[in-house]
């Protein structure tokens, strides 16, 4: 079937999906939740799905289960602290990314968070659409560039075993090799020693 040009340019072209993240919000704080989640609703290049958790022993297994593609941590929750529900996460267990938010910013949190391994640290009050949709994209974005490169750097190690292997085995076999080559040595010159000395008598 051939179209001319005219009747395509009165076609609008197709839009690309938008890009969507689920995004885990752990926050005590139901107006904190409605306000960050209202950000979140307002972009227009991502789609985002914001499921929120108030109860730090539920926060703590669905960080875990790597179900979301982010997580949101308020720091004060309760009695408890965002910090605090990290070190109840199994480390190997959370591929989530992890964005600590807080009323405050101190530096010693700050610090705390990143040993932590907190991806990034937003002051709620200076919190606003773009900064915050730019602070999950990076998020994301370096921890995939981590999961790469740590797939990157055990392919390698499995590499270098499997080479040594090789290498080791090479070398037993060069050893039986030359321990042949000598024994065979040494029988030839066995044999040629008592012609040899019947010859010089």
């Amino acid at each position: 079937m051939n179209l001319s040009f005219r009747s395509l340019k009165g076609l609008t072209p197709m839009k690309e999906p938008k890009p969507s993240l689920r995004v885990l919000m752990v926050d005590d704080d139901e107006d904190d939740f409605i306000l960050i989640r209202d950000l979140l609703m307002d972009n227009e290049d991502i789609d985002f799905a914001v499921d929120w958790i108030s109860n730090v022993e539920e926060a703590v297994g669905a960080i875990g289960s790597g179900d979301h593609d982010i997580c949101l941590l308020d720091y004060r929750l309760g009695l408890r602290n965002g910090l605090e529900v990290l070190e109840q996460v199994d480390v190997h267990n959370r591929s989530m990314p992890i964005i600590l938010l807080t009323g405050h910013g101190k530096y010693d949190v700050d610090i705390r968070a990143m040993k932590a391994g907190v991806d990034d640290y937003l002051v709620k009050d200076q919190i606003n659409a773009s900064l915050l949709e730019r602070s999950i994209r990076y998020a994301i974005d370096r921890r995939r560039s981590k999961r790469d490169l740590e797939a990157a750097y055990s392919e390698m190690e499995q590499r270098v075993i499997a080479r040594t292997s090789e290498l080791a085995k090479a070398n037993h076999n060069l050893k039986k090799s030359s321990e042949k080559i000598k024994r065979f040595a040494y029988s030839v010159s066995h044999d040629l020693k008592g012609p040899a000395i019947a010859i010089h008598g």
